[in-house]
């Protein structure tokens, strides 16, 4: 898992699959410091250890800015770890925490654009933050959380856009079952509560990618997360749009995807598209047909969401796609120089 808060120029790369095993490491990248070329950026290992070695979990960054004097304001920043597998048999219901301060009057990564400034060919900005990366390197350390209500693995993690809250969908809950729960955790009050499922059934409900629908959060200050189905499951359920259009077979194989707002009598709808996007289709689908195993990651700035990786066909792909929030367009990116799946993205910002 990975993540990373904004305004702090910090990546934060968590446990995963080693070569021995599963990890219980965290590793830091401070972006503002690294110079040279990235195959020379340099990752450092923090003395803080997750609670147990895991994979397939994931992690999240809550930003809170606080409102202090001007000449020593700070950005107050939480990282999650959620769930997992651990022991290569058991499906986690752990979930920690990592908090620390970013003085963010002082910072030279703060920015409006995704974009790290350049100041040669040869190296970046320099970042004032050395102090902080080596007291999170050698002192910082994890706390233990309530735990999920359903231990799960392959779900999906995403922070509220307003960062009070952490919600998980779906994924396995051992090593052939998954669950369709959708549960909300309380930051302040440290509490799960199980607030929907995913409307695809209780059996082989397909695993999903979530991320904040930014537009709904900056037009009309309503939470609400856009919902990426893998291919598989129960595709023909006909009652959110799964069923095939003018696209041929196809049409059933490339997913819609939903947008959900919690609490709502209609959780979860389908997202439509102006007809100029496609006269063909009135609802948002995944831009390719059987496509899995990807991972999502959006940008609050840039009011856009990336799907990245996974398999397409049964075969690992380097493919990606960035979703304009604002016009819902999909638009294919560069490939990765090597495919993958179950693979970790993150936006510095």
């Amino acid at each position: 898992a990975a993540c990373s808060a904004a305004g702090t120029g910090l990546v934060f790369a968590l446990g995963g699959g080693g070569v021995d095993g599963n990890l219980d490491s965290v590793e830091i990248l401070d972006i503002g410091t690294a110079k040279g070329a990235m195959n020379e950026w340099r990752w450092h290992t923090m003395k803080g250890r997750l609670s147990s070695p895991r994979h397939a979990f994931g992690a999240v960054a809550c930003v809170t800015k606080s409102s202090s004097k001007e000449s020593c304001r700070t950005t107050s920043v939480s990282l999650f770890a959620v769930g997992g597998w651990k022991y290569g048999s058991i499906s986690c219901e752990s979930v920690e925490k990592l908090n620390f301060d970013f003085p963010a009057a002082e910072s030279s990564l703060r920015s409006n654009d995704d974009t790290l400034a350049e100041t040669s060919s040869n190296s970046v900005t320099q970042s004032p933050q050395s102090s902080l990366y080596q007291n999170l390197i050698d002192h910082a350390h994890w706390e233990e959380c309530a735990p999920l209500l359903i231990p799960r693995r392959l779900h999906s993690v995403t922070a509220s856009a307003d960062a009070l809250s952490i919600y998980v969908f779906g994924g396995y809950i051992d090593e052939r079952r998954t669950t369709s729960s959708v549960e909300r955790y309380d930051i302040a009050a440290d509490a799960w509560m199980e607030c929907d499922k995913l409307p695809y059934g209780d059996d082989n409900c397909p695993l999903v990618q979530t991320v904040v629908d930014w537009k709904m959060w900056q037009s009309v200050g309503v939470i609400s997360f856009l919902v990426f189905p893998y291919s598989g499951g129960n595709p023909e359920d006909s009652s959110l749009g799964f069923c095939p259009t003018s696209n041929g077979d196809d049409g059933a194989k490339r997913r819609v995807v939903l947008r959900y707002i919690p609490g709502g009598n209609y959780p979860f709808s389908p997202v439509a598209i102006p007809s100029k996007v496609d006269e063909d289709e009135t609802q948002l689908r995944i831009p390719i047909p059987n496509w899995h195993s990807f991972i999502a990651t959006s940008s609050s700035s840039l009011n856009k969401a990336f799907l990245v990786g996974g398999m397409i066909d049964g075969k690992w792909t380097g493919r990606g796609f960035e979703l304009d929030l604002n016009t819902l367009e999909w638009k294919e990116l560069p490939k990765m120089a090597i495919a993958r799946r179950r693979l970790a993205t993150l936006v510095v910002q």
